[in-house]
């Protein structure tokens, strides 16, 4: 109860702000720095209320600097912000792509049962063996396993804690919002995992603030190394105010961009040779997956290592007293008991 309260007063103060910022450009500038301390608002106790909504801040600081500063000149878009339906305005700050449909409702529930199934699948593969710091796995294979199914289950709880916003907003607004992760366990590259896979939604509000201000894939090294850095800020950001302080996220977010960006110049080498052999594809895309894969199990510990040590996620899902690592078998496999 005291979580989903201090959850709740959080995001009304943000939302609050993001309101009062549509009237007047002066206004705007004076609230935007507001939004980086609304986490402060929130008890530490409360560690996980206070993640969220440092996460939100970032996303609405970083959405208000593209609505309110980079779109400035548009004096049309002024007037469409003041006269528009509230809701309406929100969405400007979720940039996902919506489609109005007839029906949105039906495909909003079938989204609420994925969320169900991800959250229940998260506190198997995760919480289980994730709370056991104390058997660590003993051989490579269960190294490799460990890291995939806690990769993989940050990846169903972030996914089943963030898509209720966007069910909300799909209810709200009678349009159907894409979703935020595209199945990145099949990423063939990190340019694929990062661009196209993973949260969707931070990927392209830093695409359109970062990436295309900068100069896009006119100037692709320059712009995602920038994009890179910011992502690791912004996480850097979360981690600090909820009491995680360590400088893992930033060692991760550089490691991946100039993996990101290797990457691609080796695609960019290799693409000539599979243009004149077509029957290599296949074997190229199969490489590519194992080696992409491989990449993100060996960073993968900068990122989660934090909020495992933590017990963030177990505060998160709420692990009850009764589960005990012998739930599951995989959580066994990986986390095996000592003697």
């Amino acid at each position: 109860g005291e979580l989903l309260l201090w959850l709740v007063l959080g995001h009304v103060v943000q939302v609050a702000l993001l309101g009062l910022m549509r009237y007047h450009p002066v206004l705007a500038f004076c609230i935007l720095p507001a939004f980086l301390a609304t986490p402060y608002l929130v008890p530490l106790r409360v560690v996980v209320a206070r993640w969220f909504t440092a996460a939100t801040a970032f996303v609405f600081f970083m959405g208000a600097m593209k609505v309110f500063v980079q779109d400035r000149e548009d004096k049309e878009l002024g007037v469409k912000l003041r006269k528009e339906a509230f809701h309406q305005y929100m969405l400007r700050f979720i940039p996902l792509k919506a489609s109005p449909s007839q029906n949105y409702a039906p495909y909003a529930m079938y989204r609420v049962g994925a969320i169900l199934i991800k959250y229940t699948l998260a506190n198997a593969l995760f919480i289980e063996h994730a709370a056991c710091l104390e058997n660590r796995p003993s051989s490579l294979i269960q190294e490799i396993a460990y890291r995939y199914a806690t990769g993989l289950g940050v990846y169903l709880w972030v996914n089943s804690m963030s898509e209720p916003v966007m069910v909300f907003w799909m209810l709200m607004n009678g349009v159907i919002i894409e979703e935020m992760f595209a199945r990145p366990y099949l990423a063939t590259s990190l340019s694929d995992f990062w661009s196209k896979r993973w949260n969707v939604l931070i990927t392209t509000l830093f695409k359109r603030t970062v990436y295309i201000p900068l100069g896009g894939k006119y100037n692709y090294y320059q712009a995602s190394a920038a994009v890179f850095l910011v992502s690791a800020i912004f996480h850097e950001y979360t981690t600090f105010v909820s009491g995680m302080p360590s400088w893992h996220n930033l060692l991760f977010f550089c490691g991946m961009g100039l993996g990101t960006m290797a990457s691609v110049k080796a695609g960019r080498l290799i693409l000539p040779m599979v243009e004149r052999t077509p029957g290599i594809q296949p074997v190229v895309t199969v490489v590519s997956f194992v080696a992409t894969m491989c990449f993100l199990l060996l960073l993968a510990p900068f990122f989660y290592e934090p909020y495992i040590k933590s017990r963030f996620f177990e505060k998160a899902i709420g692990a009850l007293p009764w589960h005990s690592v012998d739930s599951y078998p995989l959580s066994v496999m990986i986390c095996p008991a000592q003697p």
